[in-house]
C-alpha cells in the first residue's frame, strides 16, 4: 500500500514539473530541438541507422562548391574530418563569404533537418534535408608563405636529376658504340 502511494506521489510531482516547463518553453517560442546541442558529423555517420529519418542538428564549415539544382542547392559541411551533404531550398541559404578550400576557411553554419541514411530521392546517399540553416561564424582567407628552403631543395633535386640523366645518356651511347 505504501509503495502504491509513493508511486502516485512521484507521478504527481513529475506531472506538476512537466506542466510548469511546457508552457515556459511554449512562451519563448523555442522548439525542443533548439535547446539540444548539435550532434557531431562523425557520430551521425557512425550511427546512421539510429538517426535515419530523425530531425538532427549539426554544425560545420561549408566546403567545396554550392551546387544549384533548380530551386534547391547542395552544400557540403565539414565537421571533425567528416563531410556531410546538405540539400536545402535556395532561399534558406545564407549569404556565404568564404567556402572552405586551400585558400580559405569556410563560413560555419548550423543545419537543422531530417537525416537520411540512404536517401531514395538522391541515389541512396547519406544526406540531410535542411529545414533551417543558420550562419554562426564567418570564415577567413588563408595566406600560404613560400618556404625558401623547400624551393632551394626542389631546385637542387632538379639540377642533380638533370645532371644524372645526362651522365646516363652518355654512358648508354658509349655502350652502343662498343
Amino acid at each position: 500500500m505504501k509503495r502504491d502511494t509513493a508511486f502516485r506521489g512521484a507521478i504527481i510531482v513529475f506531472l506538476s514539473f512537466a506542466m510548469a516547463i511546457v508552457p515556459a518553453v511554449a512562451e519563448t517560442g523555442t522548439s525542443f530541438l533548439a535547446t539540444v546541442p548539435a550532434l557531431r558529423a562523425p557520430d551521425l555517420v557512425e550511427k546512421a541507422s539510429v538517426y535515419d529519418g530523425v530531425e538532427v542538428k549539426v554544425e560545420g564549415e561549408i566546403i567545396g562548391e554550392v551546387m544549384a539544382r533548380g530551386d534547391h542547392s547542395w552544400i557540403n559541411i565539414l565537421d571533425n574530418g567528416t563531410a556531410l551533404g546538405v540539400w536545402l531550398e535556395k532561399n534558406l541559404l545564407p549569404e556565404i563569404a568564404y567556402i572552405g578550400s586551400y585558400e580559405a576557411i569556410g563560413d560555419k553554419v548550423r543545419v537543422t533537418g531530417a537525416m537520411h541514411r540512404a536517401c531514395p530521392e538522391h541515389g541512396g546517399d547519406l544526406d540531410i534535408h535542411a529545414d533551417t540553416i543558420e550562419l554562426i561564424g564567418r570564415g577567413s582567407a588563408i595566406s600560404h608563405t613560400l618556404d625558401l628552403r623547400r624551393l632551394g631543395a626542389a631546385a637542387a633535386l632538379c639540377v642533380s636529376g638533370a645532371f644524372l640523366a645526362v651522365l646516363w645518356r652518355k654512358r648508354e651511347s658509349r655502350k652502343k658504340i662498343s
